[in-house]
């Protein structure tokens, strides 16, 4: 059975709460939760606990207001650091209202420590024999290595992607528990399984919070743009961008944000700037806020009835793009085409394309195509090798996996494509799973995204990427 440990604090009635429905979750998924109430017992040692819990292979840590202040919180804190594998070892659950993404913050906790340090030292100078407080002294190094530690230990902690409570308790800690025991086809799911669409949204909020923390003369702009649009500027800028109007947002927020905080350079040192690089992440995260959540449920439902095909009933390239990273749960990615639209980084454009009737000869070109499309080499007919097939698809199911990137074909209405025909996209579908091909829908279906013009919202996006080459 795998084990987990949680550290928290504990003298908090919400904290004690939430660990108390980790426990029962826990125990539905047979992971044995490991915590102070049941694992120590009487007059057993509180000490040695804890430091099972820094050396422990999983660890829950529950962070609060009260947790960043705790000296036992910050001991196993410490543990946990000091017994490497931090990030690997550490599922991080982030309660409302506990703030540490700001530098500000972030100080705010430093100088706890440093004064917590100061004072017990200046009690320990007033004692007139030394040698009777060697183990508050010990207590006294504690704080000061709390002091030295919180700027790594909370860059650490901002750096990784965390969860609000409200999520993991909505979701019954699926995404937490599927990182510390991951469900296999034999539990009953597949390996690569979706999360809960609700849990994905979350997650882009997430993203979104964290890329604004990191960025800080950004995240000032967007507040001052946010606040003229009447958004929320304050601790919930993050939701208030994901749940506002997304035009208005991106055009009216994050636009104006952006040119004021770019750096006044080059073009090419514009480009190269960490703002610019925070400032496209923004965009692309919340533009797959523009799908329709009931879109989504309804094609999964339509996987899981068996229909594997995948259509959709978009205008454009770039509409394509936000949809399929959507219903991937990755980050989009868009580049200025030729013409008014945009291009997704996903597409695969199709160069070799043979219509005939040729049946191998068609999969052949594609796949001479997707093998350009993930490799800086470049393939050449007729054909790839055996072990380039594989290579190819090793790659899809790779990013696949770890949600790195999508890869897609579109087949507009009025292509004459050979993946029209069910045996070329049967075969194709069979040698490349982790390839995705997307058949354009002219009418017949109410569209997946809830922008008022499609046209508009891609628009808006084509503007946004020409900002470093704006005057």
């Amino acid at each position: 059975m795998v084990s987990v440990y949680v550290s928290y604090a504990w003298k908090e009635e919400a904290q004690k709460r939430l660990v108390d429905k980790l426990e029962q979750a826990c125990a539905a998924r047979g992971i044995k939760l490991r915590r102070d109430r049941t694992s120590i017992g009487y007059g057993d040692s509180i000490r040695k606990f804890m430091d099972e819990i820094g050396a422990a292979g999983h660890v829950v840590v529950v962070l609060s207001e009260a947790y960043f202040r705790s000296p036992s919180c910050m001991y196993e804190l410490r543990q946990i650091y000091e017994n490497r594998g931090f990030r690997k070892r550490v599922n991080p659950i982030v309660l409302s209202g506990t703030r540490f993404h700001d530098p500000i913050d972030r100080l705010s906790c430093i100088e706890y420590w440093t004064a917590k340090t100061v004072e017990l030292e200046q009690a320990l100078k007033r004692q007139q024999d030394p040698k009777h407080t060697l183990k508050i002294r010990g207590i006294l190094d504690h704080y000061d290595k709390c002091r030295m530690l919180m700027d790594e230990l909370l860059d650490l902690l901002t750096d990784m992607n965390t969860l609000a409570e409200d999520v993991h308790l909505a979701t019954d800690f699926t995404a937490l528990l599927d990182r510390i025991a991951p469900r296999t086809e034999a539990d009953g799911a597949p390996a690569d399984s979706r999360e809960a669409d609700e849990l994905f949204v979350r997650r882009v909020e997430n993203e979104v919070r964290q890329t604004l923390a990191a960025v800080p003369e950004l995240a000032r702009m967007v507040r001052h743009h946010a606040g003229k649009m009447g958004l929320p500027v304050g601790d919930h800028l993050a939701r208030g961008l994901c749940t506002g109007k997304l035009e208005v947002v991106l055009d009216d927020v994050l636009r104006p944000a952006t040119h004021d905080a770019l750096p006044r350079q080059t073009r090419q040192a514009i480009r190269d700037s960490d703002t610019w690089e925070a400032a496209k992440s923004l965009l692309f995260w919340l533009s797959v806020l523009a799908v329709r959540p009931d879109w989504v449920k309804a094609q999964e439902e339509k996987e899981r009835c068996g229909e594997s095909r995948f259509e959709v009933f978009v205008h454009t390239s770039g509409g394509a793009e936000i949809v399929s990273s959507r219903y991937r749960q990755v980050r989009p990615g868009f580049k200025a085409s030729g013409g008014l639209d945009v291009k997704g980084a996903g597409e695969i454009e199709l160069s070799n394309l043979e219509s005939g009737w040729n049946d191998d000869q068609a999969i052949e070109g594609i796949l001479l195509d997707v093998a350009n499309h993930l490799s800086s080499e470049r393939y050449v007919g007729p054909a790839l090798e055996t072990t380039d097939i594989e290579f190819i698809k090793d790659a899809l199911a790779y990013d696949q996996k770890h949600k790195a990137g999508h890869h897609y074909i579109l087949v507009a209405p009025g292509d004459d494509s050979p993946l029209k025909r069910p045996q070329v996209y049967s075969r194709l579908s069979r040698l490349l799973p982790g390839l995705r091909i997307l058949y354009l829908k002219s009418a017949g279906d109410e569209t997946p995204l809830l922008v008022d013009r499609e046209t508009r919202l891609i628009t808006i996006i084509r503007g946004f990427l020409t900002l470093p080459d704006s005057p």
